[in-house]
């Protein structure tokens, strides 16, 4: 294809004429060095706008000129620098601010101004001062003082590695070898050795007159320490991090030795900064000194305050060490056997699937081997788990995920707001067809939310924690256009319209309503129409949590399969009628329940807890102690966990201990219930099996009472004593030594109570 000549370079062609540059030098390191990111989008229009200033593209007396094809577009450029007159001749050689802003690592970026600096004064002196030099059209050398002549010097010639051969770079010569013969200039540039030896330039009249090495990849970390050391020179009190780049390049260049001063330096200008010590450490451990090295660690966590952040680094290196020494020191240290090798991929695979989906991404880093085996298990990628996630995920990860699981991704576990968006959920829900199990833990929009669940036909369990809000009618749209459903949770945002159930619910097994924090208005439930139209529930909660919302129902006897029932922050005028089939009951701030005086006897003749294993009431200010021992004595052969918490132990507890209804239980919570040493006496003698009893925020219990309790028939296992004032140290020192796991922690108050021989 022919191409054409022009002098006519656009703004526009910059673009162009950099991507033409870089693909032609991309493997020198001053390219990649000088235009960090490269065609990069992110970086790319910085490093347009320095490429320009760097080629001349904004001053006068810089001719430019492009070879284009039939196309437009653009095959090679160049740019020439003339001079009518000369303007170094006669001129003192100085150098030149130049400053890189775009290169954000700082030794990088001395290096390369003061690389460019030489260049520039090299340049300098051979057209101004006819220092012999570079490789020159008809350079005649005059002597020192004479009258230099005027001169050009061909700056950059770019070819498109894939055009090259089409004669642009002939081209481009034949324009600069015409400008110099028209204005009698004498011309000058500077090729690489690749150009010289193909002799393009020989054949116009440039002959050969120096050669000169700027850098190669040593001379480069060389120059770059002449450089620091100049500065460290010119400072009474040296940067720390120039002495710590220092110290790194000598580490590469296996300067070891000077490295080790600059470390040592470093500890003895800021002793309280992990730096220094990490670098000596690191340098003594390169020269075999692992002792001497521990010995830094050590010396270092001794001086760095522990609120510097950087000192979990420092005892992470010094513990790494530690364990290194103990395995040289042993006298066969274990050989480190890859897994994956050595394990039949049967029992690898089986291994594997018992770790956290975290674990099994983090593993994907250890090797391309390790790599390309956990890819090739589907069955790993089946559960997507994003819980433990620190950082924000992107769509392509959770893409990766679904590919590598080859469609048959379960269970989806989302959060992070950035990392979940529409297009994710709906990319999981169109390709997953086994999905079963979806968590969101971030927000999205309801209509994104209900596209996604109608896609899939497969969805057993959807929970929708606190962060993830959603309206009353979001809850009854997604119930009623999924009707695989049967695990639900939900955290509403009220808004006072009543609930809408419709479909078929008949599916629906667990249902657990919470209205968030920040609710405002009511939470009009309607049960009665969703007890009707999800007969087969076994387990509901309830949490309307404002005390505007109307009571709710207080028959739930149409659930026969019920078996869980919790009612928190909820307002209920009788004692609710429940099922016979109920297991466990939870009574949390119901605010309204036991408030009619007739309850205590109306309740009895509806209800039959004999199934009840499991019960808790707490701060239920109407709920009469006569209620409670009902509970209690109608399920006293089952009942297994019983919490009291913030109920008044003096109504009838103690009755109820001594007359049996409590010998099956297990489980016994009593916090901040007014309990004593006489009461807790009266529970290790009458509670054989108990085993966890937790007494916390009870003012009156003492030493006495733990005593009791470790000393009571089958013993106990955990006891829970945060806030009991009357207890002291030695009373849960003598529980731990018993075996016994106290958790306590010492109130503010702290008051005198009874001693007690525990010995």
């Amino acid at each position: 294809m022919p191409v054409f000549l022009s002098e006519n370079i656009e703004e526009e062609d910059y673009d162009s004429l950099f991507e033409i540059n870089y693909k032609a030098f991309h493997a020198e390191p001053i390219l990649l060095a000088l235009f960090p990111g490269g065609l990069e989008p992110s970086t790319c229009a910085v490093n347009v706008a320095c490429f320009r200033t760097f080629v001349g593209g904004m001053e006068p007396h810089v001719a430019k000129a492009k070879v284009i094809d039939e196309d437009g577009r653009i095959c090679a450029f160049a740019t020439m620098q003339v001079h009518d007159e000369n303007p170094f001749f006669g001129a003192e050689v100085k150098e030149s601010a130049v400053h890189l802003p775009h290169i954000q690592e700082n030794q990088k970026r001395l290096f390369l101004e003061w690389f460019i600096e030489t260049k520039n004064i090299r340049r300098k002196q051979i057209i101004g001062l006819q220092v012999a030099g570079s490789y020159g059209r008809e350079f005649r050398t005059l002597l020192w003082g004479h009258e230099a002549q005027p001169a050009a010097e061909l700056r950059t010639l770019f070819t498109d590695p894939a055009r090259q051969g089409e004669g642009a770079a002939t081209l481009l010569l034949k324009w600069a070898v015409g400008i110099m013969d028209s204005k009698g200039l004498r011309g000058m540039l500077e090729a690489s050795r690749v150009a010289v030896e193909y002799g393009l330039y020989e054949k116009h009249g440039f002959r050969p007159i120096d050669v000169h090495t700027y850098v190669n990849e040593t001379l480069l970390k060389e120059e770059g320490i002449t450089f620091v050391t100049m500065a460290i020179a010119r400072c009474d009190d040296p940067p720390l991090s120039i002495l710590d780049n220092r110290a790194a390049t000598y580490t590469k260049l296996e300067e070891l030795p000077k490295a080790l001063a600059d470390g040592r330096r470093m500890i003895q200008v800021a002793k309280g900064e992990v730096k220094g010590y990490l670098r000596t450490g690191q340098i003594l451990q390169l020269m075999g000194k692992d002792k001497t090295a521990l010995g830094i660690y050590e010396y270092g966590l001794k001086n760095v305050l522990r609120t510097n952040d950087d000192v979990k680094l420092l005892q992470g290196m010094h513990d790494k060490l530690v364990r290194k020494c103990s395995a040289t020191d042993s006298a066969a240290a274990p050989k480190i056997i890859d897994p994956l090798k050595s394990l039949p991929m049967e029992l690898a695979q089986m291994v594997l699937q018992n770790l956290s989906f975290r674990t099994i991404v983090s593993l994907l880093r250890v090797s391309k081997l390790w790599k390309a085996i956990l890819e090739s298990i589907p069955a790993l990628w089946r559960h997507l788990d994003l819980s433990k996630t620190k950082k924000n995920v992107r769509f392509g990860s959770i893409k990766a995920c679904v590919i590598r699981s080859g469609g048959t991704l379960t269970h989806a576990t989302l959060s992070h707001y950035d990392s979940l968006n529409s297009d994710a959920l709906t990319y999981i829900a169109s390709r997953c067809k086994r999905l079963e199990y979806l968590e969101l833990r971030t927000g999205i929009s309801n209509e994104s939310l209900l596209k996604a669940v109608t896609m899939t036909s497969t969805l057993k369990t959807l929970i929708l924690l606190s962060g993830h809000e959603v309206s009353l009618d979001t809850v009854t749209q997604l119930l009623a256009q999924s009707k695989s459903l049967e695990h639900t949770e939900f955290y509403i945002r009220t808004r006072g319209h009543a609930a809408k159930w419709e479909g078929d619910l008949s599916k629906l097994r667990v249902l657990k309503l919470h209205a968030a924090k920040d609710s405002q208005g009511s939470l009009r439930l309607e049960l009665d129409d969703l007890f009707t139209k999800a007969p087969h529930l076994h387990t509901l909660s309830l949490q309307t949590r404002t005390a505007t919302s109307p009571r709710i129902a207080s028959d739930y006897s149409s659930l026969t399969s019920l078996r869980t029932l919790s009612l928190t922050d909820v307002d209920i005028a009788t004692f609710p009628c429940l099922p016979r089939s109920l297991q466990s009951l939870s009574l949390i701030n119901a605010w309204g329940i036991g408030s009619r005086s007739d309850v205590a006897d109306a309740y009895m003749d509806r209800n039959d807890f004999s199934s009840l294993t499991s019960l808790t009431v707490s701060a239920a200010r109407y709920l009469r102690p006569v209620v409670v021992a009902g509970l209690i004595g109608s399920g006293r052969k089952k009942l297994q966990k019983l919490d009291l918490r913030d109920f008044d132990a003096s109504l009838g507890i103690a009755a109820l201990i001594n007359e049996g209804h409590l010998a099956e239980v297990t489980d016994l919570r009593l916090s901040n219930a007014d309990v004593s040493d006489d009461l807790v006496g009266l529970v290790a003698r009458c509670c054989p099996k108990l085993r966890d009893f937790d007494a916390s925020y009870n003012m009156k219990l003492t030493g006495v009472g733990v005593k009791a309790l470790v000393l009571k028939e089958g013993g106990i296992q955990r006891l829970n004593l945060d806030h009991c004032v009357g207890v002291g140290s030695d009373a849960v020192e003598y529980a731990r030594a018993k075996g016994v796991v106290v958790h306590f922690t010492f109130p503010d108050i702290v008051k005198s109570g009874k001693r007690v021989r525990l010995g």
